[in-house]
């Protein structure tokens, strides 16, 4: 149990389940086989029941919905477990699984179509089973929305406390003139708690109602350092989070941009083969895999491209 532990804290989960695994084996200990189960819960009764998502490069592109109108369709072949990690989430000296799943059947009411949103569910030991005890839905769509596309879902331990962290913001500049996002930080005590974000999406082109609220939002941020977050929300007012903070571990990224950095304005009759597709890249971390690429100098950073430039550019 504690070389499992030692193999814990050096992010090294398959070392963890080997010795948890052999522990097994050698004490039949009902304890280590609570602890087993935990690591081996994701590959052998999630993703056979949900199924589980690949990283990889997406391309999607627009759907006609009416004379004048059209939508960016999702990317429908991606669902279940995206990926997971087990930690001690609430400090009480037993590990808890974290788990990231992609839900392809979300209904987007206006174009008719499903998207898919990201579900966290934190599973831990009890009765010598390992039990679902809480879950977030967050309500942006993702991985297929409009032209430009930047998500992340990553952790920030603070003076012993893990920071779930989560943005989802997709930008319209070809149809219209304005973004959709959502944001959140939540620790986790036996229940999912919001440290800050915003109540559900939100969006639009200005955002100077919203000044007051991204201020005391930064303020917070600051508080658990993340501090390129902070500094670009009292800037433009608007509540995402950035590429560009320190993070102590990344569970995925998806950016997404249109093929063509050229279109028409649109005011006759559209055809969606002229408003172009969009590449979706769909990346993903196992744990400690995002700490030893940022040992190796890999760390993921902002996008190389930013169609919006500032980020109060739709608002201009």
């Amino acid at each position: 149990m504690q070389l499992a532990r030692i193999y814990e804290k050096k992010n090294e989960p398959e070392k963890a389940r080997a010795i948890l695994e052999k522990g097994v084996k050698n004490t039949g200990s009902g304890t280590i086989k609570n602890k087993y189960n935990l690591y081996t819960y994701v590959d052998e009764v999630l993703i056979p029941e949900l199924g589980q998502c690949s990283p990889g490069t997406y391309t999607t592109e627009y759907k006609k919905s009416g004379q004048y109108s059209a939508y960016v369709e999702s990317i429908h072949s991606e669902k279940g477990v995206v990926t997971s990690r087990i930690m001690d989430f609430d400090s009480d000296g037993e590990e808890e699984l974290l788990v990231a799943v992609m839900d392809n059947t979300a209904e987007d009411e206006l174009f008719h179509t499903q998207r898919n949103k990201i579900v966290l569910q934190m599973y831990e030991n009890s009765g010598g089973k390992v039990v679902k005890n809480a879950e977030w839905d967050a309500s942006q769509a993702v991985l297929g929305m409009f032209d430009f596309e930047e998500d992340i879902l990553f952790l920030k331990e603070i003076d012993n406390i893990i920071y779930i962290c989560g943005s989802f913001s997709s930008l319209m500049n070809v149809l219209g003139d304005g973004w959709s996002f959502e944001s959140f930080i939540l620790t986790y005590d036996g229940n999912f708690q919001k440290y800050a974000g915003t109540d559900g999406p939100d969006g639009g082109s200005f955002f100077d109602e919203r000044m007051n609220e991204a201020y005391i939002m930064a303020d917070r941020l600051d508080g658990i350092g993340l501090t390129a977050s902070a500094s670009a929300m009292r800037d433009t007012w608007m509540l995402k989070l950035s590429m560009e903070d320190d993070k102590d571990d990344v569970l995925f990224t998806i950016k997404g941009n249109r093929q063509e950095e050229y279109h028409y304005v649109y005011q006759d009759e559209i055809t969606p083969e002229a408003l172009g597709k969009i590449d979706l890249e769909f990346a993903i971390w196992q744990q400690g895999e995002y700490k030893k690429q940022e040992g190796q100098g890999t760390a993921v950073t902002g996008s190389d491209t930013n169609p919006a430039g500032d980020y109060r550019a739709a608002s201009i």
